[in-house]
């Protein structure tokens, strides 16, 4: 690395970017409903930035292993100033679906990307504690999203929301551009033994995969769902920046010390108690109905991903060659956008056929059962 702040750069920036995209967390699912929406087209508005993102992970992270990791990180923050500037223009949910969809190539380019940048960087022996570095970092600038936009949508309105969503991005983008030069480019092919696809067979790499997705379902539920959720029981849209931006905080509090455990005593462990928390925490969000447990049950949610996120990235990494880091991020990062998705759109068809509490406890089952299936595959894997 040619400049000690190279790392730390990336953080930040990704701090800035990430709370960027969330300060549009509890704005859409009120937006979306002043237009018209329904709570299923409520579930698929939010849900289709991760559809979008989910699509094109896999390419922009091939794509960052051909042509480099610097000009996808710049150009995703290039897209997260420009789209939030969009949203006041959408005068029907069909439009408001559209430019969620274009907002959704900033995760597609800057998620795997940058993930895969601080691997790159990283040492072997520590690649859980920089991934608990910059997933913390991450986590925290989610966490401090839907806090902000809850502030902004409560004292000054949509638009004053979605153009402090662009004023963030340009923070993060001017920062990146600082460390321009020393940004990772790209890897020097290396002598291959048998085929450069073979690691993608592995098990644990389907481990990994299929963690990402699952731990998805928690968040995606509590960020899409519970700024309509706690509307009938008299809390306001600051209370639901509060309530999603524990689950983050929790997140975020725990992913350096996690991410260093599982470079010590092994990533599988952390992965199937994170899926236990998860699973327990949005269950029990069913049962409450005040401010102060729900922002307890939503910060030990987030205690799960954060617990069980970062070992899941890096078995993708310890398991994936040099050449093709990109491609391992964008397998594991897509995967979350597809359980984000997915968990978004199949919760919202569940509350509105039932209804929340049958929701959240649903999202819980799911999580818990999949967590079987994942420790299935992992005692039937080769190291």
């Amino acid at each position: 690395m040619k400049n000690s702040l190279t790392l730390p750069t990336i953080y930040v920036s990704v701090f800035f970017g990430f709370a960027a995209l969330n300060i549009t967390i509890p704005v859409i699912p009120l937006y979306a409903t002043d237009l018209g929406a329904s709570i299923s087209e409520v579930g698929l508005i939010t849900g289709v930035f991760s559809y979008v993102a989910a699509i094109f992970l896999l390419p922009c992270g091939m794509l960052s292993d051909r042509y480099g990791r610097r000009n996808f990180l710049i150009g995703s923050l290039v897209v997260a100033v420009i789209v939030p500037v969009l949203y006041p223009l959408a005068t029907t949910p069909t439009q408001l679906i559209i430019i969620r969809a274009i907002h959704g190539l900033t995760g597609a380019a800057l998620i795997p990307t940058a993930n895969a940048a601080v691997v790159d960087l990283a040492p072997p022996e520590q690649r859980g504690k920089v991934l608990g570095w910059h997933t913390g970092f991450g986590q925290f600038g989610l966490m401090a999203g839907p806090t902000i936009g809850g502030y902004l949508l409560h004292n000054f309105g949509y638009n004053i929301s979605f153009w402090g969503s662009s004023a963030v991005s340009l923070i993060g983008l001017i920062l990146l551009l600082s460390q321009y030069r020393n940004l990772p480019h790209k890897q020097s092919p290396l002598p291959s033994t048998g085929s450069s696809w073979d690691w993608l067979k592995r098990k644990l790499i389907l481990v990994a995969m299929l963690a990402s997705m699952f731990l998805a379902f928690s968040g995606a539920t509590i960020g899409a769902y519970i700024p309509l959720y706690i509307i009938g029981f008299g809390l306001t849209e600051i209370n639901a920046g509060f309530i999603i931006s524990a689950f983050y905080a929790g997140s975020a509090s725990i992913r350096l010390l996690t991410g260093s455990l599982s470079d010590k005593f092994g990533r599988k462990p952390m992965i199937i108690t994170g899926l236990i928390v998860c699973a327990a925490a949005i269950a029990s969000v069913s049962q409450l109905h005040t401010l102060t447990p729900l922002i307890i049950v939503s910060l030990i949610s987030g205690l799960g991903l954060g617990i069980a996120q970062p070992s899941a990235h890096a078995t993708a990494a310890d398991h994936a060659p040099p050449t093709s880091r990109g491609l391992a991020m964008s397998l594991t990062s897509g995967m979350f956008q597809v359980g984000s998705a997915v968990g978004m759109t199949a919760m919202g068809f569940i509350a509105e056929v039932s209804s929340f509490e049958t929701m959240f406890i649903s999202c819980g089952f799911i999580i818990f059962l999949s967590m079987f299936l994942i420790a299935g595959l992992m005692r039937t894997s080769k190291s």
